[in-house]
């Protein structure tokens, strides 16, 4: 996501993360995310892929309790990265889950509808992603 707006800034989560002791404004907090044109800010992930997979679900949750002072909505981008570490943490403290995926089913032989709208819009998911998704939950990972 931060890829879709100007950065003000080269701050990212763990800039926040090690500055969290001197944070206790909201401009303390600003000072590490950049703002688009529709006033949505957004705090950047790293951008390397080694360093991102070491985020982990307690930094997600420490991340969460430092905006959740200041703000009243935290969107979280998990992008691609549905086994990732921190995802125990972004399902668990989730009000509400929204997946974004391209309509077309090609390619996909998982179709999800949701059940309380059969004639709803149909969520197609890679067989090997749905597969990797259906091994958590049976092995409890999503468990609260």
């Amino acid at each position: 996501m931060s890829q879709k707006i100007p950065l003000e800034t080269t701050a990212t989560v763990r800039h926040l993360l090690r500055d969290a002791n001197r944070v206790r404004r909201y401009s303390d907090i600003r000072s590490y995310t950049s703002q688009g044109s529709s006033r949505l800010e957004i705090l950047a992930s790293e951008q390397d892929p080694a360093v991102s997979e070491a985020f982990s679900e307690e930094d997600y949750r420490r991340t969460v309790t430092l905006l959740e002072h200041r703000y009243n909505i935290v969107l979280t981008d998990c992008g691609t990265g549905l086994m990732h570490s921190a995802m125990r943490g972004v399902l668990d403290l989730a009000d509400s889950l929204m997946i974004v995926s391209s309509g077309s089913i090609d390619g996909a032989r998982a179709a999800v509808r949701d059940s309380k709208d059969p004639d709803g819009p149909v969520l197609a998911v890679p067989t090997v992603h749905w597969s990797t998704f259906l091994r958590g939950v049976a092995a409890g990972d999503f468990d609260r």
